[in-house]
């Protein structure tokens, strides 16, 4: 959970200072899809499987975004946390079974 809230902050901090509704909006559902997970008191079960596959939607729309703006390390970290909300998708599953 921390890492995909470092990779929220990491992302957030190479954004241009040019205003891109897209990207803001993305975030807006990620921090919304964060703190559906947070309240959670176990992280198992539908609830979580959504909030993650979410994230893991947010972030594939990140690494098109930093892809055509040309900031791989955007990319990699967009990368990075789409790799961690599916694992996370699926240890909620695996929980709920």
């Amino acid at each position: 959970m921390k890492r995909i809230a470092l990779v929220l902050v990491g992302a957030a901090l190479v954004l241009p200072a040019q205003d891109h509704s897209a990207f803001d909006a993305a975030m807006k559902s990620a921090d919304t899809a964060l703190k559906a997970l947070n309240k959670l008191e176990v992280k198992t079960g539908p609830e979580a499987v959504r909030a993650a596959e979410r994230l893991a939607g947010i972030y594939e729309e990140m690494i098109g975004f930093w892809r055509q703006r040309g900031r791989e390390n955007a990319v990699k970290f967009s990368v990075d946390g789409k790799a961690a909300a599916l694992s996370l998708m699926e240890a909620a599953y695996a929980g709920h079974q």
